[in-house]
């Protein structure tokens, strides 16, 4: 990485101290030196070590999170990438294509190819919707799931099987087996029967549950979303759990956390910025206590996942308030990992 790319901040913390949502704060910034140049995805291995970083260039970046060097890169020009995650090994991983980087109008799809890096040409609407599974070992694609009719927007592997999980702008969230891509997704949750849309997925680190985000649908006054937990065993018959993301939400999570590092009241600035964004996605904390409910606008919200109520926005005060970029993902685990949009 560029030299300004791998400044680290040590966060010290006393021994045995729990983190909270009221003690982070931004650890580390990657920042590209191209202008145009954003992040579509950045994904942490579950161990940890390992970061992937996914550019609007069609580039994937394997990163050594404890020392920011960059061990690897593969260019997807030909399909792009947009949401992606690691599966199992930290060389494997699933990513859903780009519409905006190639053309995916007109012509016809061969997939004979299975090189990421080959040029293409016209492109059908499925194969812009589809996932691929990508071996960054041999810069190889290994499979490909087609199912969804909208672009795919967030993905999410089990920790303990070969399930990984996806969400669309066709108001889907599909369920698949990474082992297999010919039966298509083994079930489909529409999220549009509970009157919402935009879906995002993430699965808990012990697999037990996994989480749904759906933003409320235009005109619904007084909620901009809902959280639905469903059993990863039992997901046929619905959410046990919904919680509704209610605008006074932020008003109460921002009253506790709207104080900028150089003593700023960002209050006002948060709660409009809040009320107009977009839900980019969901996270669940490693304990799977707390939810994190990501935006387009530079903050994230934490949800305390037993109550439903808000702990905390997290907010780089440094960020583009001003300017109007935002924060555009954050990272597993909670691991303050964010990238301009």
């Amino acid at each position: 990485l560029p030299q300004k790319e791998r400044a680290m901040v040590s966060v010290p913390q006393q021994a045995g101290a729990r983190v909270t949502p009221a003690t982070m704060k931004v650890a580390a910034v990657f920042q590209t030196d191209e202008a145009g140049k954003g992040s579509t995805a950045l994904s942490f291995h579950r161990e940890g070590s390992y970061l992937m970083s996914c550019g609007s260039d069609g580039s994937v970046r394997l990163i050594d999170a404890s020392t920011g060097s960059l061990r690897k890169t593969v260019h997807c020009k030909k399909y792009g990438v947009g949401a992606a995650c690691f599966a199992h090994h930290v060389t494997a991983v699933l990513h859903a294509g780009s519409p905006e980087l190639g053309s995916f109008a007109g012509g016809s799809f061969s997939s004979s190819s299975s090189s990421p890096s080959s040029p293409g040409g016209g492109r059908s609407a499925t194969e812009a919707f589809a996932i691929r599974y990508l071996s960054l070992h041999d810069n190889k694609y290994l499979r490909t799931f087609r199912g969804h009719e909208g672009r795919v927007v967030s993905l999410s592997t089990h920790p303990g099987n070969d399930l990984f999980f996806s969400a669309g702008d066709d108001d889907k969230v599909a369920i698949w087996d990474v082992g297999s891509s010919q039966k298509g997704a083994l079930a489909a949750l529409d999220v549009s029967e509970a009157g919402l849309t935009s879906p995002r997925v993430d699965v808990a680190q012990d697999g037990l549950v996994f989480a749904v985000l759906g933003a409320a649908r235009p005109g619904t006054y007084g909620s901009f979303g809902k959280i639905q937990l469903f059993d990863t065993r039992n997901y046929e018959r619905g959410p046990f759990a919904t919680m509704a993301l209610r605008k006074a939400h932020v008003l109460d999570a921002v009253a506790e956390s709207g104080t900028s590092s150089r003593g700023e009241d960002l209050r006002p600035t948060l709660v409009d910025r809040l009320s107009r964004a977009t839900l980019t996605g969901v996270e669940t904390s490693r304990d799977g206590e707390l939810l994190l409910i990501k935006t387009d606008c530079a903050a994230h919200l934490v949800y305390d996942a037993f109550e439903g109520d808000p702990v905390a926005v997290l907010f780089d005060d440094d960020a583009t308030f001003t300017t109007g970029a935002g924060v555009a993902r954050a990272a597993s685990g909670f691991s303050a990992a964010a990238a301009a949009a």
